[in-house]
């Protein structure tokens, strides 16, 4: 994308004025950034993928950790099968240019196999700018459109991007020497991340003064709980955690600490209150207040079927009324051939006994509100085994299903059955 007003235009001009990676840096990335790897023969042989090294242990033990005697490398012993690996991960170098907040992400990655030199590859992919003021500007490599949210287009140049969650990554490695502008420093940062994606903590700091306090009172595992899971609820329960602060509570497990909250503030507890946000004892409280609040709802939960239920009566009340007005004149009508027997569906709840034992709609879709159709039941030794829909208009059998709505073998029978004996409901019509 093209920069669309004077503060992107000089964001990519200063970019563009940015050192490159130094060989420090990219030592340093390599080092920290992804898995080394050994393997081991069962004669003793062990083989650096980092440098390609061989040597000779004879020891029978295997250790979990290696050094290699060439590189000087620390490597993790592999004890699987496989001959070669490949890893991909992301670092951040942070800077300042011009006044200006720099996060810059690089991708490495690197392929190892037995007896060669690893091999690396690392790409600038993305840069975030944050100005003082907290306002931002993101400069970025395009990315394939592909399952994976990271496919970046290494042969792309640095443009101006719309922001997306590629771009919110947690880099596993930050380079030690950091720049910082000051007022971040002033908003609390100590050098400590939290395991924040830097670029987050650094807006959230400079644009958000709860952040702030939160870092400057030591409340970093809450601060990332909160960027990370429930920055809603930020706003709902900041008064809890000030009561937190205030009373010099430390939360060690911020998401139990945060479901626990959620608990009292369902139960309707005081959550200013020291008593409920500062427990003694996290695990008893979070437990009890948790098992309070399953109880409330499975109460709830009871009440909302018995209110349904007695609804459901009431309109079955209503709904039998009218169904007796309409089709009392069909109640009379047995028709049989001696082994089956099909006779009118007098009451409402008839409809839903018939349709749990078949296992269709008759009853919950409200047949007996159909003004113009006549529903019965074909049974068997007085068990239904098959429904039928008669349309008043014009006499026809619309439908006639067994149980999960399919034809049983007595089918034919009773539409047969049926038709000829059609004459009962023209007679109760006219």
């Amino acid at each position: 994308m093209k920069p669309r007003n004077r503060y992107e235009k000089r964001i990519i001009s200063l970019s563009k004025t940015l050192s490159p990676l130094s060989k420090a840096q990219r030592e340093k990335a390599i080092i920290n950034t992804l898995p080394h790897i050994a393997k081991r023969t069962s004669r003793g042989i062990f083989f650096c993928l980092e440098c390609g090294h061989e040597w000779k242990n004879n020891n029978k033990e295997i250790p979990d950790k290696v050094k290699c005697p060439h590189c000087g490398m620390e490597l993790t012993m592999d004890r699987s099968r496989k001959r070669s690996f490949y890893y991909k991960d992301y670092f951040n170098i942070i800077t300042v240019k011009a006044g200006i907040q720099v996060v810059r992400t690089f991708y490495i990655e690197s392929r190892l196999r037995k007896g060669r030199q690893a091999q690396y590859f690392i790409s600038e992919v993305f840069q975030k700018w944050i100005d003082p003021k907290g306002k931002t500007a993101l400069i970025s490599k395009r990315r394939c459109m592909s399952y994976y949210i990271d496919q970046w287009i290494f042969s792309d140049k640095l443009e101006i991007r719309r922001e997306h969650i590629a771009h919110s990554l947690i880099p596993e490695y930050v380079y030690p020497r950091i720049k910082v502008i000051p007022e971040i420093k002033r908003n609390g940062f100590k050098g400590e991340f939290h395991n924040i994606n830097p670029s987050l903590l650094f807006k959230d700091v400079l644009t958000d003064n709860r952040c702030e306090t939160l870092l400057k009172t030591g409340y970093g595992n809450l601060l990332k709980y909160i960027l990370q899971n429930n920055k809603r609820g930020f706003d709902r329960y900041w008064n809890s955690i000030k009561i937190c602060i205030r009373n010099g509570y430390k939360i060690e497990d911020p998401s139990m600490w945060w479901d626990m909250v959620i608990a009292l503030d369902y139960l309707g507890k005081d959550l200013h209150n020291p008593k409920y946000v500062c427990p003694a004892d996290l695990k008893v409280e979070h437990d009890r207040w948790i098992l309070k609040k399953e109880e409330r709802q499975e109460q709830e939960r009871l009440k909302r079927i018995r209110e349904r239920y007695l609804a459901d009566l009431e309109q079955q009340k209503i709904d039998e009324k009218a169904y007796r007005k309409t089709k009392k004149r069909f109640f009379d009508i047995v028709i049989s051939d001696g082994e089956i027997s099909i006779h009118v569906l007098k009451k409402v709840k008839d409809f839903y006994e018939v349709g749990a034992k078949l296992n269709h709609c008759v009853g919950t879709n409200h047949y007996y509100n159909k003004p113009k159709s006549l529903i019965l039941s074909a049974e068997i030794d007085k068990k239904p085994v098959e429904t039928i829909e008669v349309s008043l208009d014009n006499l026809e059998i619309m439908q006639c299903r067994g149980k999960h709505n399919q034809n049983t073998t007595y089918h034919d029978r009773i539409v047969n059955l049926m038709k000829a004996n059609m004459s009962q409901i023209a007679k109760r019509i006219s």
